[in-house]
Order: structure tokens, then sequence, then C-alpha cells
């Protein structure tokens, strides 16, 4: 009864926190099931509060409201694009799935305005309960599949596990240490300190590097900013360049193949992304207002092959040849693919969706270690996106309108405390 007493439950609260504590077995034996959480997320939310006797109604002005703005400007012209796409059904289905992602997602944003301060506490306790749960599994999984690496990736379920798991440990961390040291005890500094020391070498051993290297940015932004805030303008100018200028670094740089004496250098899934980054930029320079249209990146492999460089460790394996392989299915940069699929428009409107993210964190946390966390998770999120997945990947972005979810309990969390 002690421990109930503490946790003060309500049908909603307990509704939000099982989803919560559902999370990390939903990673860890399919992705997918992150979309079916988000829309039983924001189905929950509106349904408990419309039960309620004073229904909450979205204080929400749709025409101002900056990141209902910056989400259907994005995603209606994923939609249009659609149109010139060399494959006009694949671009119109992977638009709608994404848009209807966006719907559930930011519904689930509007709705959390309805949550009571103890309904807050609550769930936001059961968070920090459930990445910590995230974060063990994971960290003996990595471990025990470091030895063997090599028959791990050999199987497409057990490499789509690990690789997503790990993605969203950077992204979790700074909420969940958040809420850990706003406690007023002796030991939330030091649990603090210690986790996020424990996390490189877990997360140096997954096999998921772009996570190791989006915790360390991500690390170095938190105690930057903490120390010194108005370094967030020179985070933010960083993020929105990098955008703009890396197709036309990648075009001067030249054909990889004129500088593979580096690239031999380089792990066999880095040589993999310098190949395809060039090969995209190539291509976003032949249409580079308008982009060739949703989809089209699943079309930018054929008839197109690259090889490793004898000798490379790759995923566990020596090369003893040269190995060749096709291009995946999407250059492996967020920004490329934006860049290829919607042109100059759609990147400007991307780059203008992310500093309205910055601005709103200006906005709602005063509190100088919720700022630092927030731009901390941002940067987290634009490292893992220039290097890893897909931008149309549902999987990756419900997590990410879970992850906006959590930001905005937090400011909640930070005017209770």
């Amino acid at each position: 009864m002690g421990l109930l007493k503490k946790f003060p439950v309500n049908a909603r609260a307990a509704f939000i926190s099982a989803l919560f504590s559902a999370f990390p077995f939903v990673v860890f034996f399919g992705s997918k099931g992150i979309v079916v959480l988000l829309i039983l997320l924001s189905f929950g939310l509106i349904g408990f509060s419309f039960s309620e006797k004073h229904a909450w109604k979205p204080n929400v002005n749709f025409l101002t409201d900056p990141a209902f703005i910056g989400c259907v400007s994005f995603f209606s012209l994923s939609l249009i694009s659609a149109f010139w796409s060399p494959d006009f059904a694949v671009g119109i289905k992977s638009a709608i799935r994404a848009f209807l992602v966006m719907v559930f997602g930011m519904a689930s944003l509007w709705s959390a305005q309805s949550l009571r301060d103890e309904e807050v506490k609550t769930i936001l306790k059961v968070l920090v309960g459930a990445t910590l749960f995230l974060f063990i599994a994971f960290t003996i999984e990595g471990f025990r599949e470091g030895a063997t690496l090599k028959e791990v990736f050999h199987k497409k379920r057990g490499f789509n596990t690990l690789y997503k798991g790990f993605a969203l440990i950077p992204l979790l961390v700074w909420p969940v240490m958040l809420v850990v040291a706003k406690k007023k005890n002796t030991i939330s500094w030091p649990i603090v300190m210690l986790t996020l020391i424990a996390a490189f070498p877990v997360l140096y051993v997954s096999p998921m590097k772009a996570s190791m290297l989006a915790y360390g940015v991500s690390v170095v932004v938190f105690f930057a900013i903490y120390i010194w805030p108005k370094l967030t303008h020179l985070v933010k100018v960083g993020v929105i360049i990098s955008g703009f200028i890396f197709p036309f670094l990648m075009v001067y740089l030249g054909n990889p193949d004129g500088w593979s004496d580096a690239i031999c250098k380089l792990p066999g899934s880095w040589q993999h992304r310098v190949y395809i980054w060039h090969y995209a930029s190539e291509n976003i320079m032949q249409n580079l207002w308008f982009g060739w249209g949703s989809g089209v990146s699943a079309h930018l492999n054929h008839n197109f092959n690259f090889y490793y460089c004898m000798g490379v460790t790759d995923q566990g394996r020596i090369l003893d040849d040269p190995w060749f392989t096709d291009l995946l299915f999407h250059p492996h940069n967020g920004y490329l693919q934006v860049w290829l699929e919607l042109g100059l428009i759609g990147i400007a409107v991307y780059s203008t969706f992310l500093l309205t993210i910055f601005h709103l964190g200006k906005k709602f946390f005063h509190d100088r270690l919720y700022f630092a966390g927030f731009n901390a998770t941002v940067t987290a999120f634009v490292v893992i996106f220039s290097v890893s997945f897909g931008l149309w990947e549902n999987w990756w972005l419900a997590s990410l309108f879970w992850l906006g979810f959590i930001w905005v309990l937090l400011s909640r969390y930070q005017k209770i405390n």
C-alpha cells in the first residue's frame, strides 16, 4: 500500500503508463508496434478527456501554432511531390502513411495539455522505469551479441531490433536524467552522472555506431549550453547550414573512387555511406529546386553498385575480396533524402521546422538544466537523422512524436517543481 501511495493513479494515468511500460517490449520485439502505441495514445488521451465532466478542448489556434504549420507544410509538400515521382503509388503511399502518423502525433501533443499534475508525475515515473529497462535489456543484448555479431547481422529481425533500440537510447536518456536530477535527494545527481558515463560503453558495443556518435555530440551540447546558454544559437546555425551545404560538399569532393585510399580506412558501413551520399548528391544537382518526388529513394539504387575495400572488417566479417553490393532504398542521410525528394523548397521548409523546434525549447524551458537537455535531445535526433534511417520510416516518425509527448510532459513537470 505504501508503494501505491507514491503513484497516484486514475484510469487515464494508468492507461498512458501502461503504454509507456509496453514501449521497451514493443521496441525489442517489433518496432512497428511503436506506431500502434502512438495511435492508442492519441485515441486514449482524447477519449479520456472528453469522458470527463469538463471535457478538454484544444487550446490551440491551428492557424498560428508553429508546430502544426511546420508539420502540415512539410507533409503536404511530400504529398504534392508524389505526383511527379517516378513511382506515384510508392510516393503517395509513403506520404499518406507519414501524414497519418503526424495527425496522431499532433493529437497526442495537444491532448497532453489535459493531464493533471499528479498524472504527469505518475507517467514520468513510469517513463524512467521503462527507459531503464530498455537500457538494461539492450545493454545485455549488445554485449551478448558482441561476440557473435557475424551471425546476428545475418538475421534481419535481430539486426533491425538492435539498430532501432540503440537509436532510441540517446533520445530518451536526457528526459529520464532530468526527471531523476530534479528529485530532491542526495543520490539523484550521482545516479545521473553514473548513467551518463555508463551509456558510453553500452553504445560503443552496439552495432549502430550512429547512436554512439549522436550520444557523444549530445553530451558536448548539453554541458556547453548548460554552462553558456547562448551557445544554442551556434548549434542552430550548425544544424541548418549543414543541411543546406551537404550535397554541394559531396559533389565538390568528387567521385569517392578518386580518394579510395582514405575511404578504405573507414569501416565498411561508412564506406557505404560515402558512396551513396555522393551518388544521391549528384542526383540532387540534376533536379535542385523541386526534387524528384516522394518515394524516389526507392529507385535510387537501380543499376548501381559499389564495393567494400579488401580486408575491411564489416559488421563482424573480414572481407578478403572486394565485395560488390547494391545501395539501399534510402541515402542514409535525412537531409539528402529531403533534398532528393522535395528539393530546395523541401529543405527550406524542413529547416524552418527545425528552427521552430529550437524556438519552442527556448519558449517553454526556462530552467537551464531543462533547456540544455532539450537542445541535447534535438541534437541527438539531428545526428541520427543525418547518418542513418530513412525519412519516411513510420516507426521513426512515431518515435519522434512519442519523444515530443515526453517533452510536453517535462514542460509541465518543470512548472510543478
